[in-house]
């Protein structure tokens, strides 16, 4: 689950996608803080990244203190790739929803990055999320009490980024989790108590039948008025068959792209449709192939390296 990085112990790694080949991914580094998930999204490439396990997708946390150590060795690394022109970013949404635990380790994690004696270089925290919890507040008071310590970076260390979707799509395929208008509310929420805490958006998987749900979300992203949201469709490998549950959205792929997933072919179209919906916001692709990014570029006039996983504001 990602390159060891020299200095730095296991639980964090870098996550590269090839340039040879051709997706547009910037690198990102991951936080092995847990793994699993409870919710049962019908699509969700947990299933076969955990398949050979005895528990399967079961929820665990790791070991505070080696999570906390290797996250200290992390921060203090002089120089990260993809570092010459922006901080690394610590995705701790990857294996595990960054709100599934209920310890104090992701509160401690997020307290490492919001003042320069324990973060020199300003790096970022994201948070990734399905859920609508209280437990991001808990998180950002935990982190807030420890910032207005010396030399603060107050809040702007840390993304929160919620993925969401049409409602309908929702009901249909993300089974367990909370409706879009809980995640939504829950993101407003941070942004009027912490306006400092930088807000993000992924609308992904994108499903053209859902057409009419979706206009609904943009004009409600639209209002939040997050700082990026990154769209992005199913990605997913031939062997992935075994496990994926829905054989109606499974048939509707089509045929491998040219890295070997399959993915809608008319997914061009509804990124086009939805940047047209979402005018006065920053919104970029995720893992598509950088053909497709530059022709959607080209339709759009968007600049495309701006994604959930750019550390950049």
């Amino acid at each position: 689950m990602g390159e060891r990085i020299p200095g730095v112990g296991k639980r964090v790694t870098l996550f590269t996608t090839p340039m040879d080949k051709g997706i547009n991914c910037p690198a990102f580094h991951t936080l092995h803080w847990g793994r699993g998930c409870h919710f049962r999204c019908s699509y969700c490439f947990l299933q076969r990244t955990f398949r050979r396990l005895p528990d399967g997708k079961v929820f665990h946390e790791y070991k505070g203190t080696e999570v906390i150590r290797h996250v200290e060795q992390w921060l203090i690394q002089p120089q990260l790739v993809p570092e010459p022109t922006s901080p690394a970013l610590l995705n701790a949404g990857e294996l595990a929803d960054s709100l599934m635990g209920t310890s104090d380790l992701l509160p401690r994690v997020a307290s490492l990055f919001v003042h320069r004696g324990t973060n020199p270089h300003g790096r970022v925290l994201l948070l990734l999320t399905k859920a609508a919890s209280d437990r991001a507040f808990r998180i950002l008071q935990y982190a807030q009490g420890f910032g207005s310590s010396l030399m603060p970076y107050s809040l702007d260390r840390i993304i929160v980024s919620a993925t969401l979707n049409a409602p309908q799509f929702i009901n249909d395929l993300e089974v367990g989790t909370p409706q879009v208008e809980n995640r939504l509310a829950m993101l407003k929420a941070i942004k009027e108590r912490w306006p400092d805490v930088r807000i993000r958006v992924r609308i992904d998987p994108i499903l053209g039948v859902y057409d009419e749900g979706y206009q609904w979300l943009c004009d409600r992203v639209r209002a939040l008025y997050p700082e990026v949201v990154t769209l992005g469709s199913f990605r997913l490998y031939p062997q992935d068959r075994s496990w994926f549950k829905d054989a109606k959205v499974w048939a509707s792929l089509g045929q491998p792209d040219g890295d070997g997933r399959r993915r809608p072919g008319n997914r061009l179209r509804w990124y086009v449709d939805m940047a047209d919906r979402l005018v006065g916001l920053r919104v970029g692709l995720c893992k598509e192939p950088m053909a497709l990014v530059a022709e959607w570029g080209a339709r759009t006039g968007r600049t495309t390296h701006h994604c959930n996983c750019w550390a950049g504001e």
